[in-house]
């Protein structure tokens, strides 16, 4: 039971609060704002949900970054731009981390749109 209601918590904590969009959050600030000791949430992510801490917000922010893009009000930015806004730092990690999750990089992604 304790473990869905941290799974909930996490969720919601992303869905709804996006601590994901600080480019700064580590497992410690999650644990600090949910009142969820540190290795509870490792554990929750590892064993019971099968990702690692950074897999998990990194999916939340590429989700991010695929609904701005598809957003007429960013065609402004470039896709680094948005990629920076959902909360990657770097270009390669942001590239490396989309083609992981999608299977495209983001300009093949984006050109599949058209």
């Amino acid at each position: 039971q304790l473990v869905e209601l941290y799974k909930r918590e996490l969720k919601q904590a992303m869905e709804i609060d996006k601590l994901f969009l600080n480019n700064k959050l580590s497992i410690v600030d999650v644990s600090e704002k949910l009142g969820i000791p540190r290795q509870y949430i490792s554990e929750v992510l590892n064993v019971y949900m099968n990702t690692s801490f950074q897999d998990y917000v990194n999916k939340y922010r590429i989700e991010e970054f695929v609904n701005r893009l598809q957003n007429d009000q960013n065609d402004h930015l470039t896709l680094l731009g948005i990629a920076n806004d959902v909360g990657f730092n770097s270009k390669s990690s942001f590239n490396a981390t989309f083609k992981k999750f999608k299977g495209l990089t983001p300009k093949q992604f984006k050109k599949s749109l058209s």
